[in-house]
């Protein structure tokens, strides 16, 4: 009878504890819906930290845009003042600059892009001129997103999240929602949030995608399909503004924006049949691109959230505290590392697998960091051939993954018009200017060749054509053609002033040839064969030319190293450039010389102080060379307070030192800053006149900026024995 009580009881005390389990696995589901909202979206990560601080469990995530964004943070295990951190010291403007690191650019792409051709590329074919698919193309975005989900980027299924997630996009085909619940997380964020126009769309499974506010921008019913019981929604209110308010083309188009927001929207919040919260907090004006105020937003989410704490925790009693059971755990927010066992790449341009791979820096058998990878895709979107360059890891075994590597060509093509622009003024009648447009065509073999034409007109005059040839996939050799026709103006000056006692007109037409050999991406070296033809026209009184026309030609050795983090205002690295030409009758030049010249300079920041120091030097061994081969001084950075080119002669030296500060940053505009540097230089015709003393003090004042089509300066300079002078310069010279 004992042994039939004690059995009867632990019998009860099972059924009782698996009732308990029961109750507490099979209790109901909590369901988030964030909506998009743009840099207004932020505002979910204040929602997020009442939900916390409340002990809320959130069991599914569906989410769009800015929704997706945070909601595949949390989903992937971080908490909310982790997000909250991320947010907060995030370079937003800077994840919306898809220049390529100046680091991470191969030596020869450094040299075109610090060119004069820098105010604006487009895409030019047999079709016409074709511009890009989107305003910023993401690369620096998602590689971000891959960085924040490091640790779950081995997951491919979104249930396996620590929280099951789901992104929400638009089919721009068919303008159909897609909902993207495995495959690459960062990428399906990324497609979430592709705004038309603004980011290109992203292709997935055969579709192109675009942000999901499109089609759902608050994804009530993925969650509910996802089975939560009870939902509680995040959406950023929509605030129209009147027709005196839409005075320009974007205007119009965040407008239009907004009212498919709201399109999308509406229907969602107005048929919620379970128990549901609403959360829809103040913006206070913030819009979808004001991300100079992503703190407000959160803070306005956050207060919200706070004054609807008494609904939340009436919808949620008793089921707070109470985390529903999952297949997945939250992972270690460590780098994720796993072994290679392949590699896979799709490649769409006409490089050569190899040229990619030797980029990549990986092979079978590594054991993967991601930042590793990172640093191997960044350095074949560098290569400048694709819009995106993107990577999935598929699991092979335990711990071992195959890595497939996605390069996508980029729309505008192989085929690109790129267009340039200078000014400059003196405020005293001397402006000059130049305006100019260059073809180029790369991808002409699997190696890479490249060709350019381009033309200049202005003050000066300029044609030209190049070939540029690397000799095989690995080592970084090349060869390169240059052929060019040049008319300038030639000026000699009074000594101690701005007087101008000469001027000729000078023809110059060459071609050269180089062999050369990168290094990394830091330096190359070259030797060479040129020849030039000059004819000089006199306009006003004596300048020594040999003749009316003359010919130089012989050798050239060049070393050139550049790690500069930005060629006009950097913040770190250095440069060296050295450069020896050997003039030699034997190859047909109507005279023997030599040129040597010689520039370093450093760079280097704390806080929004910049320092720059550069020297210079150079001499052509000889007091008597050809006035075209003799170095010049003056102009901005090179003896400030002189006109360009007014000192003159066989020898030259020239040290600056400069600092500048941050003033202001106009987003998307310019990056504004004032400054000053401080000169000492001359030339010299006779080597036995070169005296230390005779180095005259020069010194500048001035304003400058990093502008969409090119670096400009305001300013005044001043050189001991001159009088001061004004200058405005903007765009960079040829």
């Amino acid at each position: 009878m004992i042994t039939q009580t004690l059995s009867r009881l632990l019998l009860l005390c099972v059924l009782l504890c698996t009732s308990s389990v029961f109750a507490d696995t099979q209790r109901p589901k909590i369901g988030l819906v964030l909506g998009g909202g743009g840099a207004a979206g932020t505002a979910h990560v204040g929602v997020l930290k009442v939900l916390e601080e409340n002990q809320i469990p959130i069991d599914v995530i569906a989410g769009t845009s800015m929704g997706a964004i945070v909601g595949s943070l949390y989903a992937s295990g971080l908490k909310a003042g982790e997000i909250e951190k991320i947010v907060n010291t995030l370079d937003w403007p800077e994840l919306f600059n898809d220049q390529v690191s100046r680091r991470d650019q191969s030596f020869h792409r450094k040299q075109e892009m610090s060119s004069f051709f820098d105010s604006f590329t487009v895409g030019a074919n047999r079709n016409g001129v074709q511009l890009p698919r989107g305003a910023v193309k993401g690369q620096k975005l998602t590689f971000e997103l891959r960085r924040l989900l490091d640790h779950v980027s081995h997951i491919q299924n979104f249930d396996q999240l620590p929280i099951p997630f789901r992104a929400v996009a638009t089919d721009i085909e068919n303008g159909q929602a897609v909902v993207l619940s495995q495959g690459n997380l960062p990428t399906s964020v990324r497609a979430s949030m592709s705004i038309p126009g603004l980011f290109p769309p992203v292709e997935i499974n055969g579709r192109l995608l675009v942000d999901g506010f499109v089609a759902n921008n608050i994804p009530v019913n993925i969650a509910q399909q996802m089975g939560a019981d009870i939902l509680i929604v995040v959406g950023i209110p929509t605030e129209y503004k009147n027709k005196q308010e839409l005075g320009s083309a974007l205007d119009i188009a965040l407008q239009s924006m907004r009212l498919m927001m709201a399109k999308s929207s509406t229907p969602q919040l107005q048929n919620i049949s379970q128990p549901h919260i609403i959360i829809q907090p103040n913006m206070d004006g913030i819009g979808s691109l004001d991300f100079d105020r992503v703190k407000d937003a959160m803070t306005l989410g956050e207060k919200q959230a706070r004054a609807q704490e008494t609904e939340l925790l009436k919808l949620t009693e008793g089921l707070r505290g109470k985390v529903q059971q999952q297949t997945a755990t939250a992972p270690t927010r460590e780098s994720f590392k796993g072994v290679i066992d392949s590699i896979k790449l799709e490649n769409s341009s006409v490089l050569k697998d190899e040229i990619l791979t030797k980029r990549l820096g990986l092979k079978a058998g590594d054991v993967l960091s991601l930042k590793k990878l990172q640093e191997g895709l960044d350095a074949i979107y560098a290569l400048g051939y694709f819009e995106v360059v993107d990577y999935q890891l598929i699991p092979t075994k335990d711990n071992h993954f195959q890595l497939i590597v996605s390069a996508q060509k980029d729309p505008i093509g192989d085929r690109t018009l790129r267009g340039g622009f200078s000014l400059s003024d003196d405020f005293d009648g001397n402006a000059t200017y130049q305006a100019g447009l260059e073809y180029s065509m790369k991808g002409l073999n699997p190696l890479g060749g490249e060709a350019k034409a381009s033309v200049i007109i202005g003050d000066s005059t300029a044609l030209s054509a190049e070939f540029f040839q690397p000799l095989n996939k690995y080592s970084g050799s090349f060869w390169n053609l240059t052929t060019n026709y040049q008319e300038s103006d030639v000026f000699i000056y009074e000594d101690g002033s701005s007087v101008r006692t000469a001027e000729a007109r000078l023809a110059e037409s060459g071609v050269h040839l180089d062999f050369g050999r990168e290094f990394d991406n830091t330096s190359e070296a070259r030797v060479g064969l040129f020849y030039r033809n000059l004819e000089a026209t006199l306009k006003t009184g004596s300048i020594e030319f040999p003749s009316d026309s003359f010919n130089l030609a012989g050798l050239s050795f060049e070393y050139h190293e550049d790690t500069l983090n930005d060629r006009n205002f950097p913040d770190e690295g250095l440069w060296k450039d050295v450069t020896l030409d050997l003039g030699l009758s034997a190859l047909g030049s109507d005279d023997d010389y030599q040129r040597l010249d010689i520039q370093m300079g450093k760079a280097w920041k704390k806080d929004k102080h910049h320092f720059i120091a550069s020297a210079s030097a150079g001499t052509t061994f000889a007091d008597d060379t050809i006035i075209t081969e003799r170095f010049e001084l003056g102009g901005f950075a090179r003896m400030s307070g002189l006109e360009d080119g007014q000192l003159r002669g066989n020898h030259y030296a020239h040290g600056v030192v400069s600092y500048y500060y941050d003033v202001i940053g106009l987003s998307k505009i310019a990056n504004v800053n004032a400054g000053v540097l401080l000169e000492a230089g001359n030339t010299w015709i006779e080597a036995g006149d070169i005296d230390p003393s005779d180095l005259k003090l020069s010194g500048a004042a001035f304003l400058g900026a990093n502008t969409l089509i090119g670096p400009a300066y305001l300013g005044v300079g001043m050189t001991e024995g001159y009088d001061q002078r004004y200058f405005l310069q903007f765009g960079r010279a040829f």
